[in-house]
């Protein structure tokens, strides 16, 4: 089960779900090509281009399927993604948990241009969005990457640092054995009782 938690701005999904105890209705099955609507504020707009087999939606959640060949799932995706937190502030006056229902988003005016169109402006919306995602991950990637040359550099100090040592140990090894050099005891200060 996927709960509203699990879907966040941006087309990003947490695919880390929770098993349920009831059979699902198919009717709550979560398919590719759906559009998820996190009814619940902040309110976001999933377009599912790949999932799982099984996954199904839990409370708070809206699925849409589009049976009707002349609508673009990613341009109506779009539309609802640029209304969605508009019509959230306005049907929630006055509520502590602004939120919005099927009723209200069946009711929702949406300009249908033609097919061709719509598949154009569909597929720049989801290429933006996954752009970003990308360059999201990108800088997640480098962060990590800054950590590891932290951690890498880190090692590299200790490793010179402990050659250093093994040098100078070394070193030291030798002018103990060398006879011409005064024994430690006559170079030390000696203490008195």
């Amino acid at each position: 089960w996927l709960a509203y938690p699990n879907f966040m701005a941006d087309n990003v999904i947490n695919l880390d779900f929770s098993e349920g105890n009831n059979i699902p209705s198919e009717e709550c099955r979560i398919n590719r090509g759906d559009i998820v609507v996190k009814r619940i504020s902040p309110t976001y707009i999933n377009y599912i281009d790949d999932i799982p087999q099984g996954v199904y939606a839990g409370n708070n959640i809206i699925i849409i399927t589009i049976k009707n060949d002349n609508i673009y799932p990613k341009y109506l995706a779009m539309i609802l993604n640029e209304r969605i937190e508009n019509l959230s502030n306005s049907t929630s006056i006055g509520s502590v948990l602004k939120s919005i229902n099927r009723v209200e988003l069946e009711q929702l005016e949406i300009p249908i241009p033609n097919l061709k169109n719509q598949i154009l402006i569909g597929d720049i919306w989801y290429q933006t969005i996954e752009l970003k995602k990308m360059k999201s991950k990108l800088a997640q990637l480098e962060a990590e990457k800054n950590n590891y040359n932290d951690d890498y550099n880190l090692v590299e100090s200790v490793k010179k640092l402990c050659y250093d040592l093994q040098i100078h140990a070394q070193s030291v090894n030798q002018r103990a054995h060398r006879s011409d050099l005064p024994i430690v005891s006559q170079c030390c200060v000696k203490f008195q009782n």
